[in-house]
Parts: C-alpha cells; structure tokens; sequence
C-alpha cells in the first residue's frame, strides 16, 4: 500500500484557539478535582489512573488526527484527551463530591460567553488586524461578559458578597 501526499488546508490562529479554548477550562476542572481533591484524600492511584488514561488517549488520538488534519489534529487529540482526564474523576469523585455543585451557575456563563464571543468574533473578522483593533476587541469582550455576569448573576457573586460582608 502506497501512501499519497495528501493536501492539508492552511488553518488560521483564531480557528487553532477555538479548538484549544475549552481546554483550559478541562485542566482547571481537573486540577481542582485531582490536585485538591484526590491526592489530598490520599486517592494517589485514582489521580494516576487519570493522568496515564489521559495520556494514552492523547497518544492514541494523535497519529491519526495529526495525519489527517495537521496541527487541528493535534489540538483535537489535547482535546479528546482533557475530556477524557476530567470525565474520569468526575465519574470517580460523584459519591465524595456533589458534583451537580461544582456545575451550578455554568448555564449563566456559558450564555455571557457565547454571547462576548459572537460579538468579538463579529468585530474579529470585520477589522483589520492590528494591535489597536486587537486591545478593542479584548476590551469590548471583557466589558461585554462582566457587564453581562453582572445581570445574569450567578451563585459566585452572592458567595463573594457573603465572604465580603464576613471581613468587614
């Protein structure tokens, strides 16, 4: 069997970002669940058992997502595999933690993401590029999810004025 030289379409920065983006909310997660949690509670073998699953879905997702899509590829295996790492101990950690808690208020921030995103992607791909152009948009973005946070009220902002009212 030969193998041909295949053509693999050119791919922007913003769409690499976009496929890496929810990645840093996976880590996070399971940072806090395997970091603060698990190994804390002497659950060593569980947190490995999470990190070598990760690390073998990485390693089993690269060979053929890289060949057929190039770096995407590999950000699509980083991906796969950070969901596979916070879904394993989500499901281990559900009888210790209640984790419907850890979840509570995501709706609301989904909802000023998406909507931060669909304006700044608006502006991103009507504007030149330009550093100016670049710290507007981030500007705009930020304006628009705090403000939006702010009328959506989710449960950290009573929680922080609870522990406010607590120091003063």
């Amino acid at each position: 069997m030969e193998l041909k030289e295949r053509e693999i379409r050119p791919i922007t920065i913003d769409q690499l970002l976009m496929i890496e983006a929810p990645v840093i909310i996976l880590i996070g997660m399971s940072n806090v669940l395997g970091q603060q949690f698990l190994l804390p509670t002497k659950q060593t073998k569980t947190y490995t058992i999470s990190v070598t699953v990760g690390a073998l879905v990485n390693m089993a997702c690269n060979i053929p997502l890289i060949w057929l899509w190039g770096v995407a590829g590999a950000m699509l295996a980083t991906l796969i595999s950070e969901i596979c790492v916070t879904g394993y101990q989500l499901i281990v950690t559900r009888h210790s933690l209640k984790t419907r808690s850890l979840f509570t208020g995501a709706l609301k921030y989904a909802l000023a993401g998406a909507i931060m995103f669909a304006v700044v992607y608006g502006l991103n791909i009507t504007m030149a590029a330009s550093y100016l152009n670049l710290a507007m948009q981030i500007g705009v973005g930020a304006l628009i999810y705090g403000g939006l946070i702010l009328m959506l009220q989710p449960p950290v902002l009573a929680n922080a004025a609870k522990l406010r009212s607590r120091v003063h």
